[in-house]
């Protein structure tokens, strides 16, 4: 079962990945989608944001269906694809990929 996010507490999944000559970076929980020349940038973008969107949530609790929300579906399989694809092309050469985890606490820590 997975966790709802609240106001209160939430916990939101990022994936980075290299497509073509830039990264294109996926907040799981929100759809929020962002792309950029390199993975920090992406990654920044995407924390905050999400902390855009739940700050918004904060001030207007009937909006919080929009942290609990998933991406399209050519988004979402990605987290599931992904980390398969780059695996297997590891094996061959290295390539870059990204998928963490971060609470609403540490976005603001």
């Amino acid at each position: 079962m997975r966790m709802e996010n609240t106001i209160k507490k939430g916990k939101f999944t990022f994936l980075i990945y290299e497509k073509e000559d830039s990264f294109v970076g996926i907040c799981k929980e929100t759809g929020y989608v962002e792309a950029d020349k390199t993975s920090e940038l992406v990654m920044h973008r995407l924390v905050n944001g999400t902390k855009a969107i739940f700050e918004s949530v904060s001030r207007n609790p009937k909006l919080v269906r929009s942290i609990n929300n998933r991406p399209p579906l050519k988004y979402y399989i990605l987290f599931y694809l992904i980390p398969i694809w780059y695996g297997v092309k590891n094996l061959f050469a290295p390539v870059e990929f990204e998928i963490f985890n971060q609470s609403t606490a540490d976005m603001y820590a």
